[in-house]
């Protein structure tokens, strides 16, 4: 889905040759890469995911206890 470029870095992007095809995924870019049709705007990524609910449930209350976690799904939860 394309952002503004300086929304970017919220969210996992993919950098894209100039046929568009997939050539790197990023987490949360400092730099997000530009769109190759438009320099303004990064293609952020917009995961769906399928859990087990109780295996999920297990993760998240083990990471709440984790002091060093900084409890950000996309990179404590999924790394």
């Amino acid at each position: 889905m394309p952002v503004p470029i300086e929304e970017a870095s919220a969210f996992g992007v993919m950098a894209v040759d100039e046929n568009e095809k997939i050539i790197e995924f990023v987490e949360k870019p400092a730099n997000p890469p530009a769109m190759p049709t438009d320099p303004t705007k990064s293609l952020a990524s917009m995961g769906i995911y399928v859990f087990d609910a109780a295996y999920l449930y297990e993760l998240l209350e083990e990471d709440d206890r984790n002091e060093n976690s900084s409890h950000d799904f996309g990179k404590d939860i999924i790394p």
